[in-house]
């Protein structure tokens, strides 16, 4: 993670980026106005692949031959800096890979979204944002996987691998930014900042389906999370027989009365 955020600070400083008095530098070349970074890790044979998504917005369009030759410059400073930092020189083919997006911000030509939609394969939806944004909704390919899914109830890995990888995952990445932006780029394009106080006050409070006593919840997390995933799973479903027998509890005062005038 230090390798690729340090190499990804250094790719946009310097005069070969931000040009000089007598040489105009890639940033101005290429009208680059600003920029997204994502920052997304994969696990795989291979071991972590921590790597970078970034959507460059330009004052006006490309054209496919300055497209590649983006690509390419940017590749040979982004390789030599990778390999300062880590000893390994990535190929052009794996290393870096910049297509452009159109109007819609649906990438042009074949790009490799990985994105599960509940049985739904209509990946015509999968656009750049959601490839930035959206990781919680990723799955691997092959071999690989994203962290998330070592929580999943099926994965192959052996539990006590999945445990050590998810410490690993959050030891190396906590306190880092997955989303960041250009300064200045949320103002020209009127993306506001929400306070905590007003993203709670635009939440739409739940309300409350289910009450159990709070000790008996942490004993069975405790001694059974995959018990208690049942739990949640059945009041996903509003089985409540199920959740009374696994995790005893009430309906609220309310939600009973309701309950009951629908019974009469």
């Amino acid at each position: 993670m230090d390798a690729v955020l340090g190499s990804w600070r250094k790719l946009l400083q310097g005069s070969a980026w931000v040009g000089s008095k007598s040489k105009q530098g890639a940033r101005d070349r290429y009208r680059v106005s600003g920029y997204i970074r994502s920052t997304e890790v994969t696990y795989g044979s291979n071991g972590w692949h921590p790597h970078i998504h970034a959507l460059f917005f330009t004052d006006d369009k490309l054209s496919g031959t300055e497209v590649a030759a983006f690509g390419d410059e940017l590749h040979t400073r982004w390789a030599r800096f990778s390999h300062k930092a880590t000893g390994k020189l990535p190929t052009r083919e794996h290393g870096t890979d910049v297509q452009q997006v159109d109007e819609n911000g649906q990438v042009l030509g074949k790009y490799l979204a990985k994105v599960q939609d509940e049985g739904n394969s209509k990946t015509e939806k999968w656009d750049s944002a959601a490839e930035l944004a959206r990781a919680d909704v990723k799955r691997g390919r092959g071999d690989n996987f994203v962290p998330f899914e070592l929580l999943d109830f099926d994965h192959p890995l052996p539990l006590p691998q999945r445990r050590r990888l998810w410490v690993e995952y959050y030891t190396g990445t906590k306190g880092r930014r997955a989303i960041t932006w250009s300064r200045g780029l949320k103002a020209r394009y009127d993306v506001g900042e929400k306070s905590d106080e007003e993203v709670i006050e635009e939440t739409e409070a739940a309300p409350v389906r289910w009450v159990a006593d709070g000790r008996s919840y942490d004993a069975l997390r405790r001694s059974d999370p995959e018990l208690l995933a049942l739990v949640l799973d059945a009041a996903a479903g509003e089985n409540w027989p199920v959740v009374q027998a696994l995790l005893p509890g009430d309906e609220p005062p309310e939600r009973a009365r309701s309950v009951d005038e629908v019974r009469e």
